[in-house]
């Protein structure tokens, strides 16, 4: 969809967050990125599971089985079903772009 996500396998009841869209920064290999992280179903698919990604801004490695550590910043926006897929992604850039004026690395 061209938003690829690192899908993160985390204990989410013991972060204290409530489900939605955040701000953060992503640490890997020594740099440090924006990223865009989303806590929470996927409802727009139809799946109820609370998921853990993040879209890391301007990064194209893989990092399946590497170390990430991502740090919350701000609260963006709480989840939301859409009903087009194409909603979604609009959703999603508008999203990035608010991380991007809002995080400073």
């Amino acid at each position: 969809m061209g938003f690829p996500t690192a899908n993160l396998k985390v204990d989410i009841p013991k972060l204290h967050l409530k489900e939605g869209i955040y701000t953060s920064k992503a640490f890997f290999a020594g740099k440090v990125y924006k990223a865009s992280t989303y806590i929470g179903p996927s409802s727009t698919f139809g799946k109820s599971e609370v998921l853990f990604e993040v879209y890391i801004h301007d990064f194209d490695a893989q990092i399946y089985h590497k170390e990430l550590e991502v740090e919350i910043l701000d609260f963006l926006r709480p989840p939301k079903k859409f009903d087009k897929i194409q909603d979604l992604l609009d959703q999603i850039a508008k999203d990035v772009a608010d991380t991007e004026k809002k995080v400073k690395l």
